[in-house]
């Protein structure tokens, strides 16, 4: 499968969403099942960014449904999630998300929720 969007893609989110597709399935540790069976990729903010949803945000985290489409990016921070669903992601943020997470050397730790699940 493919990653998909719901913005129109350029050949260089197009080629994108292939890197990040090839790394999703050559490193599936980089990847967090969640109990609702979404997939959630996460990655520290990238430098320069300003977060416009949660301003303490320390993260990025992007869900992907079954269907591998990416329906939500969220700026997380340790109490405080804040984001965009399906087709009010800003296009940009696709790109500034992908790619800082493509250039992570690891995923994040896992939340306090997660360590239950």
């Amino acid at each position: 499968m493919r990653l998909n969007i719901d913005a129109d893609q350029d050949a260089k989110l197009g080629k994108l969403l292939d890197k990040v597709t090839l790394r999703m399935q050559e490193a599936p540790e980089l990847l967090r099942t969640l109990p609702d069976g979404t997939i959630e990729l996460s990655c520290p903010l990238p430098e320069k960014y300003k977060p416009s949803m949660n301003p303490w945000a320390t993260a990025l985290r992007a869900r992907i449904n079954e269907h591998w489409h990416l329906f939500e990016i969220s700026e997380q921070s340790r109490n405080v999630s804040g984001g965009w669903i399906a087709s009010c992601i800003p296009p940009p943020l696709y790109k500034t998300f992908i790619t800082a997470w493509l250039n992570q050397p690891a995923p994040l730790p896992l939340g306090q929720l997660e360590l239950f699940a």
